[in-house]
């Protein structure tokens, strides 16, 4: 038996749609084109750990005073990146409500 991963969505690779795991149980075509259906997983904590240790190098980089441009690059892509990350499920997840 399959386990359940609530981050996995069905998702046409030529449309580029995102689709809601309830509205379409047992479809495996895209409704628009035709396309089988991949899985995809839309987990924001991978770019929120990534964007995180972007901020972290940002912070190093500026105690250890490497460069003056690293650390406020570190701090705008991190901080970026960990935003959008959690935005982006947020958006899912408005697919699945009725």
């Amino acid at each position: 038996m399959a386990k359940y991963n609530k981050y996995l969505r069905p998702y046409c690779s030529r449309c580029k749609s995102v689709y809601s795991l309830i509205k379409n149980i047992g479809r495996q075509t895209c409704p628009k084109c035709g396309t089988r259906f991949k899985s995809k997983s839309y987990n924001p904590y991978p770019g929120f750990f990534l964007g995180l240790m972007m901020f972290i190098v940002g912070v190093a980089t500026l105690v250890v005073d490497v460069s003056p441009v690293i650390w406020i690059g570190g701090f705008l892509a991190g901080g970026i990146r960990m935003a959008t990350s959690f935005d982006q499920w947020e958006k899912i997840k408005e697919l699945d409500k009725f």
